[in-house]
């Protein structure tokens, strides 16, 4: 199955990369496309995966859980709330997160067409950017927010990728693939800058710091949750004790009022979710596609349609479901309680087996990050593009033979272990 998951992967990755472009056209046959190929492409790990325990061999824990998981939300949801917004979420989580959850082996070859086309991608991104720039928004600053990687989530994914592009061109020993990164890099540098996102830059900034600072990937995503909720809680009070000018002071209660007001911004959904969560004792979750998932959203499930108003562009009110700043994983929870907890420890299990260095260290925390700022992270092909990219990273590193001088000692018999076992 190698061999095929690793075309179906890749398959998949362009896919999830290009359908927002897609989608701009054609936003239903976007959506269409992106969650019937994923929701085939998960029918066939899982049937691979699981296939062993009928043959009494050892089964994938990870996708039996997953999926058990899932079939028993979906289940306790149609007995409390609507049954037809679950089918729909549980559809979607099936599509989208299980297969992050595959263990996929990729050889040499596999990795080098990733590189090929990740390359490929980020190189082309500007020529999109000046081609199709988003001229139909008011803000001219949000013109190249995203016109082809992920759409709207250019800066971010090119924050996150562009490390492994100039590991690539660092290492490589071929000119042809020594120039197309530099390229890459270069181009890709300048579309990311002109996508004017500032919270790439604080998600590449806290990414390098974890990475550097922490080696347990537990650890490091624990003291980055709990040192991101000391500053947001705190924050008013940090900035009384600095002087700002006019200028900075009008930055500073355009973000507050976005995100930590609690009756304007994004705090305000946050309690709002804290409060109906509550009248189930923070246990169980108001239900799978009941809040502000995509079937929620669809069906306009009752407690959708009462998530408060935000200011999402300040001077403005408007009903978003799901606005940056809510935490994917606090979705999660709200809709499942204990059952949100184990999708989201699996996944972070998942994660944390790819980080034996500091690029794939960098990588994984750049995911944790994307999960406490995006709402739909789990919901859409995003999660695999950001995950498979880590896969690619980690696995271009110890397998590129001009790279093993560069693992530590330490290090060497986990790198051959693992090269044994991709070569089978």
């Amino acid at each position: 199955m190698s061999n095929s998951s690793a075309t179906l992967a890749l398959i998949g990755l362009l896919l999830s990369i290009t359908v927002g472009f897609i989608s701009k056209y054609t936003y239903q046959g976007g959506a269409a496309l992106e969650i019937a190929y994923f929701f085939l492409f998960s029918f066939i790990l899982a049937y691979s995966s699981l296939k062993p325990s009928i043959e009494k061999q050892t089964a994938s824990r990870s996708i039996s859980i997953f999926l058990i998981t899932i079939i028993a939300w979906c289940t306790y949801t149609s007995f409390i709330g609507s049954t037809l917004p679950a089918l729909s979420q549980a559809a979607i989580y099936i599509a989208f997160v299980t297969p992050i959850f595959y263990k996929y082996k990729f050889t040499q070859k596999n990795i080098n067409v990733f590189i090929a086309l990740i390359t490929t991608l980020v190189l082309a991104q500007i020529f999109f950017d000046l081609i199709f720039p988003n001229t139909q928004l008011d803000d001219a600053l949000d013109y190249y927010s995203g016109t082809f990687l992920l759409a709207n989530n250019k800066s971010r994914f090119l924050g996150f990728i562009l490390p492994l592009v100039f590991i690539v061109h660092r290492r490589t020993k071929k000119p042809y693939l020594k120039t197309a990164t530099l390229l890459a890099l270069i181009f890709g540098g300048a579309s990311f800058y002109i996508g004017y996102s500032n919270i790439s830059y604080v998600f590449i900034i806290l990414s390098a710091l974890l990475a550097f600072t922490f080696k347990s990937y537990y650890k490091g995503t624990l003291c980055a949750f709990l040192g991101l909720t000391l500053i947001l809680t705190s924050f008013k009070l940090i900035l009384s004790l600095i002087d700002l000018n006019p200028t900075e002071e009008a930055l500073v209660l355009y973000n507050t009022t976005r995100y930590i007001d609690t009756e304007l911004g994004v705090a305000a959904v946050y309690n709002y979710g804290l409060a109906k969560m509550q009248d189930y004792f923070y246990i169980v979750g108001v239900g799978l596609g009941q809040f502000s998932t995509r079937g929620a959203q669809f069906f306009h499930t009752a407690l959708n349609r009462d998530i408060p108003e935000t200011m999402i562009v300040y001077g403005q009110l408007f009903k978003a479901s799901t606005p940056y700043g809510l935490s994917s994983i606090f979705t999660l929870l709200t809709e499942g309680g204990i059952a949100g907890l184990i999708v989201v420890f699996l996944t972070i299990r998942r994660i944390a087996v790819h980080t034996s260095g500091f690029l794939s260290r960098y990588m994984a925390f750049y995911i944790f990050l994307m999960m406490l700022y995006s709402p739909v992270l789990f919901e859409f092909s995003e999660l695999f593009s950001y995950f498979i990219c880590l896969v690619v990273a980690e696995k271009y590193v110890i397998l590129n033979r001009n790279n093993r001088k560069f693992i530590k000692p330490a290090n060497r018999i986990f790198a051959n272990n693992l090269i044994s076992a991709t070569d089978k």
